[in-house]
C-alpha cells in the first residue's frame, strides 16, 4: 500500500511539473501578418506602434503563415503569401527588405505567469525582431539596416531557430502587442526568400 501511494504521489508531481513547464503559443507561425515591401523609407513608427494605420499594406492571413516566395523548389509549403513580384529581381522597385507587423493581445495574468519567452523564427536570409518597438533578436543584419538592406550572409530556412529573449519579457503589456520583424534576403537576384515566427 505505501508502495502504492509513492508511485502516485511521483506521477503526481510528474504532472504538476509538466503543467508548470507547460508551453504557450503567445503568436503561432499562422498568425496574422500585416506586410510591406517598401518602396522608399518609412521611418520607424511601423515597428513601434500598435495604433499604425497598415492596412493599406498586404494581409498574409492563414497557415502555414510564412512571407516570401520560391523561383524553384523548397518553400512553396511554407508560404501563404508569395512578394516574388515586390522583392525578386524582374519587379518593377525590387527590394531585398521587407516588413512584417503581427498584432497579439495578451492579459496581465498571462504575462505574470512568463518565465520564460522564446522567439523561433523561420528566416531565408535575415532578419531584425521587434517587440513593442525595442530589437529582441537578430540574424545576419550588419551595421546599420536600412530600408532597402540586405542579409550580410545566407542562410537556409530548414527549421526553427530559437533566440531566448526572456530579459525583454518587460516589454509585454496588458491588452494589444506588436511583434515587428523587417526580413532580409541575400540580394533582389535571389531565387527564393521566407520568414515567419513563433512566440512562444
Amino acid at each position: 500500500m505505501r508502495f502504492k501511494i509513492s508511485l502516485y504521489i511521483l506521477s503526481l508531481l510528474s504532472v504538476l511539473s509538466t503543467a508548470a513547464g507547460a508551453e504557450e503559443i503567445l503568436v503561432p507561425e499562422s498568425a496574422t501578418k500585416r506586410v510591406l515591401v517598401p518602396s522608399s523609407d518609412i521611418g520607424q513608427t511601423w515597428r513601434a506602434r500598435t495604433s499604425y494605420a497598415d492596412s493599406d499594406w498586404l494581409l498574409c492571413s492563414g497557415a502555414p503563415g510564412g512571407v516570401g516566395y520560391e523561383m524553384q523548389s523548397g518553400y512553396e509549403n511554407r508560404i501563404t503569401l508569395d512578394v516574388s513580384d515586390r522583392m525578386y529581381e524582374s519587379g518593377s522597385n525590387p527590394n531585398s527588405s521587407c516588413y512584417i507587423r503581427i498584432l497579439f493581445s495578451l492579459t496581465s495574468t498571462t504575462i505574470e505567469s512568463i518565465s520564460k519567452l522564446t522567439l523561433r523564427m523561420r528566416y531565408d536570409d535575415g532578419f531584425l525582431a521587434y517587440l513593442n518597438g525595442v530589437l529582441v533578436a537578430q540574424a545576419n543584419a550588419d551595421g546599420a539596416v536600412v530600408w532597402n538592406a540586405a542579409a550580410s550572409a545566407t542562410h537556409e530556412a530548414d527549421g526553427q531557430d530559437s533566440f531566448t529573449i526572456t530579459e525583454f519579457k518587460g516589454q509585454l503589456k496588458a491588452g494589444d502587442n506588436l511583434l515587428a520583424i523587417q526580413g532580409l534576403n541575400s540580394g533582389t537576384n535571389s531565387s527564393d526568400f521566407l520568414i515567419n515566427a513563433e512566440l512562444v
